[in-house]
């Protein structure tokens, strides 16, 4: 079942000095609560071309900076681990980029969400939200099981049939059996 889940705005003066100085579009600090208690970064991009300089290694530095802003958001030790960055950019990024972005380690977990091209409303923050953290956007439906009792005429099968537990003796009895059968056939 989808649900709304309700945000809460983290206004910080210091955080709101990064969109100016690293070219974000839109950055929301967002706080929620599912099951667990998170803290949710959405930052907004028309690309990453700014960020992911090889030289200025602008990306790191931003990443270094949120951390110590968001410090005196973490209530404890378990919301430090539950902090998620979203970010969403326009522009299509290349596989090698994304993988790099979304496997750095440091500070919180990291996704990017490509070639969008919708505003960060409240509701398209729920469904990044439910789509990459609480898995709420799932369909599932039951699935009967369906058991077909299984028949055979091989020897082995009429010989295991009905065999809970197969003691020593009876196993050697199986085994030469089934090693006469095989002569036989051959």
């Amino acid at each position: 079942m989808k649900q709304s889940i309700h945000l809460k705005k983290i206004h910080s003066e210091k955080i709101s000095l990064l969109k100016e100085e690293y070219k974000i579009f839109q950055l929301d600090i967002l706080k929620f609560k599912a099951k667990v208690e998170y803290i949710t970064l959405f930052i907004q991009l028309d690309n990453l071309d700014y960020l992911m300089e090889h030289q200025t290694n602008k990306f790191d530095t931003l990443i270094s900076a949120i951390s110590i802003y968001l410090e005196e958001f973490l209530e404890n030790n378990f919301l430090r681990w539950n902090i998620y960055m979203i970010f969403v950019i326009s522009k299509k990024v290349e596989k090698e980029i994304k993988y790099q972005i979304e496997n750095d380690t440091y500070f919180a977990r990291k996704i990017l969400e490509d070639e969008y091209c919708f505003e960060l409303t409240d509701e398209n923050i729920n469904k990044l939200i439910s789509k990459y953290i609480t898995f709420t956007d799932l369909e599932l439906t039951d699935t009967p099981i369906k058991s077909k009792k299984y028949i055979s005429d091989s020897k082995i099968y009429t010989e295991l049939k009905g065999i809970v537990t197969l003691k020593d003796d009876k196993r050697d009895e199986i085994l030469t059996l089934l090693e006469r059968g095989i002569k036989n056939e051959i």
